[in-house]
């Protein structure tokens, strides 16, 4: 029960985490696509005008092109790849967060409302609910 009072303002953040990410990502995909494309359509060029490349003796300049084309999308794939360590970092700290409050749940149910006649909770229970605070990580990540 006191648990709950403690995982409703993780799932609010998770919530507005998601939210924030969803949109930043989505943004970020469309750049990666976007600058995704001239690579294909000068490869396609390339590979189009191969004999003609060689004969002017250019290759050089699609060489260059082609860097720049890739040095741009890189850009682009680097801000995907960093924007979706910052929501597993989030994720990670509020899975941490959730397994910390299950611990600390169980040892303070068990020390404040323990008594020696009556043991209201039993170590299977705070091994279940521990492990199963493990996987909330895990859960977060895919929903």
């Amino acid at each position: 029960p006191y648990f709950i009072v403690i995982l409703i303002p993780l799932a609010i953040a998770f919530y507005f985490i998601q939210r924030f990410y969803l949109r930043s990502s989505r943004e970020v995909q469309r750049l990666d696509s976007i600058s995704r494309s001239p690579i294909y359509a000068h490869f396609g060029e390339t590979l189009n005008g191969v004999s003609t490349i060689r004969s002017y003796n250019r290759e050089s300049d699609f060489v260059d092109m082609n860097h720049s084309l890739v040095d741009d999308n890189q850009k682009a794939y680097y801000i995907n790849v960093s924007s979706n360590r910052w929501l597993a970092v989030r994720l990670e700290f509020i899975g941490t967060n959730v397994i910390t409050f299950a611990a600390l749940c169980s040892v303070i149910s068990a020390t404040v409302f323990w008594s020696p006649d009556k043991a209201d909770i039993h170590a299977s229970l705070v091994g279940l609910s521990i492990s199963s605070a493990l996987n909330i990580t895990q859960i977060l990540n895919w929903a």
